[in-house]
């Protein structure tokens, strides 16, 4: 892997289809880890890989709804203390550079708990020493599949299919 000097951004041979998109959009630190991030209130998806896009991890936070709007407010905390825990866990020490989904606005419903979720993880990885970022959903789904618009059985089929990765 090679750095590309105008945005200090991974750039990596085309040939070696084998980086996920953490790698390719966080910025790049030698000896760092790469981390996934999508955020939901049901389960957070969490992989880690190092930097030569080895996976290091993979997880998946689950919850439940609580009865109280308290409860969901330690939904949120839990959701995000435990993928920091996870991922500081494999970085052993070593920096972190995290890339999160980006807000999705086709679930017009969710949009509050949502936005509450992605905010808090956006507020808490900004009190680490973590590199972070986020990526619009259409990317992700262009860098699974080759189309920007798919449903989410077709990105799933295309992460199979280029990294033989199933969770």
């Amino acid at each position: 892997m090679n750095v590309d000097g105008r945005d200090g951004r991974v750039s990596v041979a085309k040939k070696k289809n084998l980086v996920p998109p953490s790698v390719m959009l966080s910025p790049w630190v030698k000896g760092g880890v790469y981390a996934g991030i999508d955020q939901s209130m049901t389960g957070t998806g969490v992989v880690v890989f190092d930097e030569q896009a080895n996976l290091l991890g993979e997880k998946l936070i689950e919850t439940k709804a609580g009865d109280t709007p308290m409860d969901e407010v330690n939904r949120i905390i839990t959701l995000f203390s435990e993928t920091h825990r996870f991922i500081d866990g494999l970085a052993a020490g070593r920096k972190v550079c995290a890339v999160m989904e980006d807000f999705a606005f086709s679930q017009a419903n969710q949009m509050a708990k949502l936005g509450g979720l992605g905010w808090h993880f956006r507020i808490m990885m900004s009190r680490t020493d973590w590199h972070f970022g986020t990526c619009s959903t259409n990317i992700l789904k262009k860098f699974a599949t080759g189309k920007g618009t798919c449903e989410k059985d077709q990105v799933m089929l295309g992460v199979y299919k280029r990294w033989t990765f199933e969770s």
